[in-house]
């Protein structure tokens, strides 16, 4: 498989300035453990909440002098082009807001599918640790169960008297060093497989974890598409009520988005860290840092570094860290196997054949098998696999994965800038639609005053009732005053 190389997108986030608390640039190199490094990915993710927090006060400020015109009575009703004109604006951000949503969508799905693949590469190491355990669990049954039944089933017969005591005693040492080796081998066979004794991820929190994120941001993604539809309802019926509706549905949106637009920029800053050098950052993580498999009674990580290394970087694969141990449990089978046969050698002539020459075979048919385990085990236990899903994993992180966190946070922020835009414009469209609507501007204004002007009359004390100009009583004549008279 080629070397990996890094994307353009995270050397683009690499690049951003890390800073520290004095405001200082730090060492951008991925390291969940350093302090400073995660204070400046803390400092990163505040810039879009002090954000927020200036535009919900800029809001404030303009709601607060609208409601301070209206109190003095300086909103006059808009004409129908001037409400046209906000209905416009509000349609054409409306739709680059569902534009926005969708982008979000697409990004939504890319990092499911990156996920799933390192799913599937966790799950393809862990069958490997899997296999690798299975053929010495095989060897630990043979070394618990059939080999030691043979020894024990040879000592009952050795210990029989026979006329030669020398010979006895000979055999007696030989099935002592014999009971040595086995005992080697099966010490060498138990360390050998608690070393495989570990999973990644052995409760599939990955997956319930990206289940959950996944469905969850497709449900938020369409509740904004809804607010919008709320938003296009509005303009269509150009109704006060729905103009409202939509001012408090679009602050939630706001609020959600600028909080979603930080998550997402701390995302990508760390994976971009991580993805310069993914093998770099898995050894930072899992051999320097910290201990991610299980510990032994003395504290040591039963699995050792020098063998995690091999596994991530894979620098050379023919130079096994196994194959020192493999090969001192081959030396004990072959030592175990000499025993045998000059233990073969002197029973036969002195103890029963009929009884000892099954036993003899059943021992050399196991150590047979333990030679064959041994050597598979040698073969299997090489970094090609584990590096290859490693380096499928990484490339599908930093590639698709890191697209789909961009479009992600491009979808936020757009989303976030458009919705404050939204909430903005239709405030100042809801303030100026009267609460009781006339059938022209015209007459709704006069009959607001003239409502206004009857009432200060009879707080003046006046009965007369008011008089609109319609219905004024023409002047007279004096001509026609003076007929009458």
């Amino acid at each position: 498989m080629e070397p990996y190389r890094p994307t353009k997108l995270s050397i683009f986030y690499h690049r951003l300035p890390h800073l520290n608390t004095s405001l200082h640039r730090i060492n951008s190199t991925f390291d969940s453990s350093n302090h400073h490094y995660l204070t400046s990915l803390n400092i990163i993710g505040s810039l879009p909440p002090l954000i927020l927090i200036f535009l919900l006060l800029l809001l404030l400020i303009y709601l607060l002098t609208r409601c301070c015109d209206r109190r003095k009575g300086r909103v006059s009703p808009r004409s129908s082009s001037s409400a046209c004109c906000v209905k416009f604006i509000l349609g054409t951000f409306g739709v680059i807001c569902c534009c926005t949503i969708g982008l979000g969508l697409y990004g939504n799905d890319d990092l499911h599918n990156s996920v799933t693949t390192i799913t599937k590469s966790i799950s393809n190491i862990n069958k490997f640790l899997q296999n690798i355990q299975a053929e010495t669990r095989v060897a630990e049954l043979m070394l618990h169960g059939e080999i030691p039944t043979n020894v024990r089933a040879l000592a009952m017969e050795f210990e029989k008297e026979i006329l030669n005591r020398t010979v006895t005693t000979e055999m007696q040492v030989n099935l002592h060093y014999l009971r040595s080796n086995i005992s080697l081998i099966e010490s060498r066979v138990n360390d050998l497989s608690s070393l495989f004794n570990v999973r990644i991820d052995n409760n599939n929190y990955t997956k319930v974890i990206e289940m959950i994120r996944w469905n969850s941001t497709l449900v938020l993604l369409i509740l904004f598409i809804i607010f919008n539809i709320v938003l296009f309802y509005a303009i269509c019926k150009y109704s006060r009520c729905s103009f409202i509706t939509f001012s408090v549905l679009g602050l939630f949106a706001v609020i959600t988005n600028w909080t979603l637009v930080s998550i997402y920029l701390v995302s990508a800053v760390a994976t971009g860290d991580f993805c310069i050098a993914p093998l770099r950052s898995l050894t930072t993580e899992f051999i320097t840092n910290r201990q991610t498999v299980s510990t032994s009674a003395n504290n040591q990580p039963i699995f050792p570094k020098e063998l995690m290394n091999y596994y991530i970087n894979c620098i050379d694969g023919n130079n096994n860290p196994l194959s020192e141990q493999i090969t001192n449990i081959n030396i004990f089978i072959d030592s175990t196997r000499s025993i045998t046969r000059q233990l073969k050698k002197d029973g036969m002539e002195k103890y029963d054949p009929i009884v000892l020459n099954p036993l003899f075979l059943s021992l050399f048919d196991s150590y047979s098998t333990l030679d064959n385990i041994t050597n598979k085990i040698m073969v299997s236990s090489t970094c090609t696999l584990p590096y290859n899903e490693i380096l499928i994993a990484s490339e599908s992180l930093c590639g698709v994965g890191l697209m789909g966190i961009t479009f992600l946070l491009l979808s936020a922020l757009g989303a976030a800038v458009v919705f404050t835009i939204l909430v903005g414009l239709d405030s100042h469209a809801w303030i100026y639609i009267q609460k009781r609507k006339s059938v022209t501007i015209g007459d709704e204004s006069i009959s607001f005053l003239q409502g206004n002007q009857q009432h200060q009359q009879h707080r003046r004390g006046h009965t007369r009732p008011w008089v609109t100009p319609s219905q004024a009583v023409p002047s007279l004549d004096p001509s026609m005053a003076s007929t009458r008279l």
